[in-house]
């Protein structure tokens, strides 16, 4: 796999680079050229995936066989004209050197970035993805695709974000994964390219936007002192991608209006955003008026305009297109299934309801960026009292507000957490305050006809917070998607910055670049499901812990040639399943509800494993074979799960347990047992002491109760009477002897079927 892998990574890259030479980028300034040939590299690993997707084949192999075949005609096309495209990579390569080989600040600024770019890219390839929408969605259909060797709608699943979202950074994902034979490592590596390109655009532009090269390099910084870019360096998302091919196309379409020519890669660039996340239709207003504005300015001939909008809709019809018949075909709906949008969107009711939900919605995003996780160090209390005081005018609860987060609670939560969130960190007050300097100091000066270009950047970022606000219901997760606007909220405060005199500028790049450090080292050493944590201590993510477990546990379950069968709500990490070794199939299956009463009946005429959650059918299991993996030791958790199969001739039920609750303190540990027994009144319990010193014990079930002594390191097996093929409560209590502590040995307790074998 991995030979296949680096093969493709070549003709892929040699491809890349040819397509940015015959779409003329490759003749100019060595930034134009990094990113033509990355947004290249991109279109080419998602063009293959949504063609194989189609056709079949998706996989490394085919993956390589489609770039090898488009390398090869590019090849044949541009035969003439090989040995001036491969002069244009050397005179690139000498620009880049020349760059960073000239005294001055700059070269530092740059070397400063690509140092700080390159560490966020070795933790994004260690990085274990722990996000809940990754462990939900993201890597289960990558894991269905590699599968299935086609991208199809998954007939039977509980969550419908496995089939409508768009999937071309799952496409790149997949792409990543296909160097490795199982899990899901490498994955984050797309979300750190998306970041690269991201911050390649902003200096583009920026430098387009009329700032020195050093303003502009600063101004590429800035978007690392936002907590809420910085963090998806290195989580398992798929906002930052989205931002960096939109940022990226639209920089390379830019360039070439104003060279008087047309981009083909920025105009396809419209399709390959599109397919890359629904969000991006947040974007059209704002983008709609920043190409308005600028072709305006810049006319071109309509010939050259043509080309433009054929290149774009082809771009759609290559990359969106497919989704969105998928989806129709699916749902009848190109975007998603009605009761999403909603869910999401849930339309107008009164001219008084949406002026309240505009004004929550954006009175809410504004005390989110006053989150102290999201500040550097010397604003982080005063901004959290800040945001107290401001969440104090919403309502604890609205009907514009996301199922399950109640407004004013949630806003609290975020503002009183110890550790950054990787879906809920922020802009951050320096950068608002930045933009908004900015954004006043560009207003005034407009009669000057200076700065003109920094407002309508200004006014395109305000169009898209008002839009997205006014359209969607809140949820503390929409700083992940104003990354869109990043680039153009950098610049824009950037400019700001260049506007003041010379000793005030160096002050307050000073500050800014200390600040800029401080939250990027503050969010990627401390966040939860991202950055160094995800690396060191990814069991700290909640939804991963279960994963890991699942994973692990399911790994043991017998049958490993026939496929899981999977009956689990929606928002399950059932990315736990996919790419295990020895390779499983995992496929859906609908639970009919409370018509299926009994485990038995659920699982007659399957092969393999049916998971469901622990409860559902727990005391009505019938005759099969069963497993049940306990989160926190409890069954009515949404991560317990219970595992059922059919029994093979001759194999008889054995007895579970459904709940092993320990509570310890340093006078006793208690276990709580609830036990589901086969056949017999009674049933052993096997009990431990693996501590140095004895203990004393006593158990207790509805039928009996006894006590005796378990010395050091030693185990019995005690007969316990239950009720019979049915649910036994149990209570085991072990105290020290002679009023010592319990160590940390703590006891172990096991149910052994009678005449089993420990």
């Amino acid at each position: 796999m991995l030979g296949f892998f680096l093969a493709d990574v070549v003709a892929t890259s040699i491809t890349a680079w040819l397509l940015v030479c015959a779409s003329g980028h490759g003749r100019y300034g060595c930034l134009e050229v990094g990113l033509a040939w990355f947004w290249s590299f991109i279109a080419l690993i998602a063009g293959a995936g949504v063609i194989l997707g189609m056709t079949g084949g998706f996989g490394e192999i085919g993956f390589l066989a489609f770039h090898g075949t488009v390398l090869m005609g590019l090849v044949l096309v541009r035969r003439h004209s090989l040995a001036a495209d491969f002069a244009a990579f050397g005179v690139a390569g000498r620009q880049a050197r020349q760059f960073f080989s000239t005294p001055g600040s700059d070269r530092f600024l740059g070397l400063g970035l690509l140092v700080i770019l390159a560490g966020l890219t070795v933790i994004s390839a260690w990085a274990e993805p722990a996000v809940s929408d990754a462990l939900g969605y993201h890597l289960p259909r990558i894991g269905a695709w590699l599968q299935d060797g086609k991208i199809r709608v998954l007939v039977g699943t509980t969550d419908e974000r496995l089939n409508f979202m768009g999937v071309l950074p799952e496409i790149v994902m997949a792409w990543l994964v296909g160097s490795t034979r199982e899990g899901f490592h490498m994955v984050v590596l797309a979300q750190a390219i998306g970041g690269i390109i991201t911050i390649g655009a902003t200096i583009g532009l920026a430098r387009q936007s009329g700032l020195g090269r050093g303003a502009s390099l600063m101004a590429g910084g800035l978007l690392l002192g936002m907590a809420n870019v910085v963090v998806q360096f290195t989580a398992a998302q798929t906002d930052l991608f989205t931002a960096g091919v939109f940022a990226v196309s639209f920089y390379l379409w830019l360039m070439a209006l104003r060279r008087g020519e047309s981009s083909p890669l920025g105009a396809l660039g419209a399709g390959l955003s599109l397919g890359a996340k629904g969000t991006l239709f947040y974007m059209v207003p704002s983008a709609m008026l920043w190409v308005a504005w600028l072709a305006w300015h810049h006319r071109l001939p309509w010939p050259l305009w043509r080309r433009t909008l054929l290149m774009a809709a082809l771009g759609i019809e290559l990359f969106a297109l497919p989704g969105f018949v998928r989806n129709w075909q699916a749902y009848g709906s190109a975007l998603a299934p009605e009761a999403w949008v909603k869910k999401v969107h849930p339309g107008f009711d009164s001219v008084s309801g949406q002026l309240h939900k505009v004004y929550w919605n954006l009175t809410s995003s504004l005390v989110q960026n006053f989150d102290p996780q999201s500040q550097p160090c010397g604003l982080r209390t005063i901004s959290r009292t800040a945001g107290m005081a401001l969440a104090k005018q919403l309502p604890a609860k609205d009907n514009y507000a996301l199922p399950g987060f109640d407004r004013r609670p949630a806003l609290t939560k975020i503002l009183m957490g110890a550790e950054p969130d990787a879906d809920e960190t922020s802009f951050g007050v320096a950068t608002l305050l930045l933009f908004s300097v900015g954004t006043l100091v560009a207003l005034a000066q407009w009669q000057l006809r200076k700065g003109r270009l920094i407002l309508v950047w200004s006014l395109g970022v305000a169009m898209f917070l008002f839009f997205i606000h006014a359209m969607q219901i809140w949820g503390p997760f929409g700083f992940r998607y104003f990354v869109l606007v990043a680039p153009w909220v950098a610049i824009v405060a950037a400019w700001g910055v260049e506007q003041l005199g010379r000793r005030w500028r160096l002050v307050i790049w000073t500050l800014v670049a200390a600040s800029t450090l401080d939250v990027s080292w503050h969010v990627t050493a401390h966040v939860i499901q991202a950055g160094r944590t995800s690396i060191t201590q990814p069991e700290r993510s909640l939804e991963y812990f279960a994963a890991k477990g699942w994973r692990e546990w399911s790994q043991h379950l017998d049958r490993s040639e026939e496929p899981f069968l999977l009956s689990l709500p929606e928002w399950a990490p059932i990315a736990a399943f996919y790419r295990q070794w020895p390779q499983r199939k995992v496929v859906f299956k609908p639970d009919p509800g409370k018509s299926m009463t009994t485990a038995e009946d659920f699982v007659r005429g399957e092969k393999g494993w049916v998971i469901v959650p622990a409860t559902r059918f727990i005391g009505h299991e019938g005759h099969v074979a069963e497993s049940v993996w306990l989160f926190g030791g409890e069954e009515n958790t949404i991560f317990s799960l219970a595992a059922y199969r059919t029994l093979d001739p001759g194999e008889k039920p054995q007895s579970t347990i459904y709940r092993e609750k320990r509570a310890a303190t340093e006078k006793s540990v208690t276990i709580d047992l609830l036990v589901k027994t086969v056949s017999s009144e009674k049933t052993y319990l096997a009990i431990a002491n693996p501590a140095k010193s004895a203990c004393r014990y006593a158990w207790a079930t509805q039928l009996a109760q006894n006590n005796g002594i378990l010395v050091a390191g030693s185990h019995i097996d005690i007969e316990m009477p239950w009720p019979k093929d049915g649910l036994g409560k149990a209570r085991i209590v072990f105290y020290p002897i002679d009023g010592q502590k319990m160590g940390l040995d703590w006891p172990t307790v096991a149910v052994l079927a009678k005449g089993s074998l420990r």
